[in-house]
């Protein structure tokens, strides 16, 4: 069986390459038979494809184990070397690696690879950023948050315990939250500017801060809260090589006070074609306003589009509301969900470097 199976595989990657080489390499013959190209190219495709659900029934139904079937897909159970595929816009497939027929994959993936340059590629790549892009870890309960912060509006002229600080920040942030939904009650998901908090923070004990005294007070706020922030692996990469393909936006929900700097601190700042942060809006992800202004901004095209994010409600939902594509990823900061999200794609298992095989 093996030997059938390597001969077929052999079979299809040599017609593959066959047809990709007069697609790529000659593009006169390209501009003469795109038609014939594109379906020899679909062909081939397509009876890789089968083979690769053969392997996949015959490999799962011999399994004492049971198999993980999620509506359309069939995750990856990596504890177990479970053979994994999953569908919904991309042909994508994984064997385990104890397989001696895992060489069909070859052809397989190189197909997959072809196919999505001619019928799956994207104009727009929109990206959250906490959880997806940057893993971070903050905490707003810490004593010496309230310390930190108390100590420096004393410094500038602003008396304040840690104990009436803090107090005093929860209910002005609820006062900042009834004010946007009273301005904007068209919005089911609001935000607020920080800034206004710590601006008031300092008028109510009769200090008149500047701007820079205000960005001072917010960097020191977050900086103190958080623990710390990181790139995943493999996301310079990703975002880099997705440049070659289309233009890359940012999607947060989040305060600009905040995530400006750590947008340097990550050194992602400049690689995006347009940053959307829902501060600046006071609305948020899922809400389609907050969707809708990403789109009127920077003029996209909804049916060339991927939301890319790891909150099955704000990013998948909301970028599905929208007419997105969606890439969901289950990183170690979403939410506990069940794991039929609906989305294009689908990565369970956090492996952010897998980002770039969906999109690409």
């Amino acid at each position: 069986m093996y030997f059938v199976l390597l001969y077929v595989k052999l079979f299809t990657e040599g017609c593959i390459s066959l047809v990709w080489r007069y697609l790529w390499i000659s593009q006169s013959f390209f501009g003469r038979h795109k038609t014939i190209c594109v379906i020899a190219l679909a062909a081939a495709g397509t009876f890789a494809l089968a083979l690769s659900a053969m392997r996949i029934v015959t490999y799962v139904t011999s399994r004492e184990n049971t198999e993980i079937l999620l509506s359309e897909d069939l995750v990856r159970d990596e504890k177990k070397g479970m053979a994994g595929l999953e569908v919904g816009g991309a042909l994508t497939l994984s064997f385990d690696e104890s397989s001696p027929t895992q060489d069909v994959t070859f052809a397989i993936y190189k197909a997959e690879i072809y196919l999505r340059g001619i019928i799956f590629m994207y104009d727009n790549y929109v990206f959250d950023l906490y959880g997806t892009l940057a893993d971070i870890h903050t905490d707003e309960f810490k004593d010496e948050l309230w310390q930190v912060s108390s100590a420096f509006y004393c410094e500038n002229g602003a008396e304040y315990s840690p104990e009436e600080f803090h107090r005093r920040y929860d209910e002005l942030v609820e006062c900042e939250k009834a004010d946007v939904h009273k301005r904007h009650p068209e919005f089911e998901h609001i935000d607020i500017r920080i800034e206004k908090v710590f601006r008031k923070l300092f008028e109510e004990k009769g200090v008149s801060p500047s701007d820079q005294l205000i960005d001072e007070a917010g960097l020191l706020f977050r900086r103190t809260s958080r623990d710390y922030i990181r790139l995943y692996d493999g996301i310079m990469d990703l975002l880099q090589s997705l440049k070659k393909y289309g233009k890359v936006y940012l999607l947060t929900n989040a305060q600009r006070s905040f995530t400006w700097d750590e947008l340097g601190i990550l050194g992602i700042r400049d690689i995006f074609d347009g940053i959307i942060i829902s501060s600046d809006e006071e609305c948020c992800k899922p809400d389609i306003h907050f969707y809708k202004a990403l789109i009127k901004r920077f003029g996209l095209d909804p049916a060339k589009t991927v939301m890319v994010g790891n909150d099955p409600v704000t990013d998948i939902g909301g970028g599905k509301n929208a007419g997105f594509d969606t890439l969901y990823i289950h990183t170690n900061i979403s939410p506990a969900i069940n794991l039929n999200t609906g989305c294009t794609y689908f990565i369970a298992n956090g492996d952010t470097t897998r980002m770039k095989d969906h999109l690409i």
